[in-house]
Formats: structure tokens, sequence, C-alpha cells
């Protein structure tokens, strides 16, 4: 009777240290602490747009002139188009755009707008110029406009922990001055993890085997990317 009860006890024990085993080698498949098939394979993946916020202004701005204000043709506030005659002394419009007055004087904003905006350090690789951009009015953003980025600053504006560069944009469609818009910047790269490069190597997979191939590595903000000219979103690396 003792021994049937020993055994009994024999098997509850072993049966406890199975299922303690089985629930252990669980939880660490789950939490990622038991290496399984793929642990050492990396998805790469798009990477957000970026957004930025810009402000359209005039492109150009010219001083006019005016010797005598009496003599005006037209009034403040008002369109002119270029040749247009803005006084009775025969001073004409040097382009076409919005014809104001300010304390220094008489000036004409012109038709063609601009967006001003910054770009800061850990964004600057993104950035081309010439390239074009999508953009939409952070009032409607309904309304799409393509913008092209005419030129960014060399040097950084301000002092703040952030470095930031002065773009602008120009765009074909008219902007009302003032007005923001909201600016996306594709980022034409996919981040690699440290340990899936070797100099400047990665092993890539390509249908059942992995090549290695050499990339160009673009360091920002001290992590590594890669051009998607050279790896695309969806392809699989192998750590070394």
């Amino acid at each position: 009777m003792k021994r049937k009860k020993l055994n009994i006890h024999i098997i509850q024990f072993v049966g406890l240290i199975i299922i303690f085993t089985l629930v252990f080698v669980l939880f660490h498949i789950s939490t990622g602490n038991v290496k399984h098939e793929g642990s050492n394979s990396y998805t790469l993946k798009k990477l957000d747009d970026i957004e930025i916020i810009g402000r359209a202004e005039p492109a150009k701005i010219v001083n006019t002139k005016i010797v005598n204000k009496k003599q005006l043709l037209i009034s403040s506030g008002q369109h002119v188009y270029k040749g247009q005659k803005l006084d009775k002394n025969g001073k004409i419009a040097s382009i076409s755009g919005i014809f104001y007055r300010t304390s220094e004087g008489f000036r004409i904003a012109s038709d063609d707008t601009m967006v001003v905006s910054e770009v800061d350090e850990f964004n600057l690789d993104y950035v081309k110029k010439n390239a074009f951009y999508k953009a939409k009015l952070v009032a409607n953003t309904s309304d799409v406009v393509k913008l092209a980025l005419s030129s960014i600053s060399l040097t950084p504006d301000g002092n703040s922990n952030v470095s930031g560069y002065r773009a602008v944009f120009l765009s074909n469609n008219h902007l009302t001055n003032g007005k923001h818009v909201e600016i996306s910047i594709p980022r034409e790269m996919v981040f690699v993890p440290k340990k899936y490069i070797r100099g400047n190597t990665v092993r890539v997979k390509k249908g059942h085997q992995w090549k290695s191939i050499n990339v160009f590595i673009h360091k920002i903000n001290n992590q590594d990317f890669v051009s998607k000219s050279q790896l695309k979103p969806g392809e699989k690396v192998k750590k070394w």
C-alpha cells in the first residue's frame, strides 16, 4: 500500500516537472529568448515620410518709387500687372502682383509664391535640391500642391540645441501669402541594424539563397541607412 502511494507521488512529481518545463519553454519562445527559425534575419521596413511645416511668401518683392502719391492711378492692396501704369508720371509695374504701401514706401509682392520652411540636422540628408515634394494646405488638407526645393542654406539658422536649415520651395500653384502648408519629405532609404552589416556588406535573401552585396552606408543620427536603390522594403537581411 505504501509502495503504491509512493509510485503515485513519483508520477505526480514527474508530471509537475513536465508541466513546468513546457510552461518555461513556451514562455521563452513567446518572449523571444529561445532562438527559432527566422530569428537571425530582419525584414527591411519602409520609413515613414517626414512632415515639415512651411509658410507661403511672395517669391519676389520689389520697391516701387512713387514721387507723388496724389498722382497714383491705383490704390494700396490692388492687384497690378507687369507693365501697368501706376501713376500719372508714367511709372509702370515691373512685375505682376499686389501693390501696397509700407512705412518705407510702395512695394509690389509678386503673384509667384514660395514656401519657406526649416529642415533639422537629422533630416537634412533626405532633401535634395530641385526634387519635387507633395504638400497640402494646413487649413484645407484636400488641396494638394507640388513643390520643388529651390535652395537650402549651407549654415544653420539660430542657436537652438538642434540645428535647422532654411529651405525654400517653389510652386506652380498660387498660394495665399501667410498660409501654412505641410510638406511630405519621403525617406528613400531603409534602416539596417548594425548586427546585419559587416563593413559595407550585407547578406540579402534572393530566392532560397543568401547573397552578400556591397552597399553604401548613410550615417544619420548614429544609425545606418541604405538607399532603396540598393535595398528595398520587404527584403530580408541576415545577421553575421
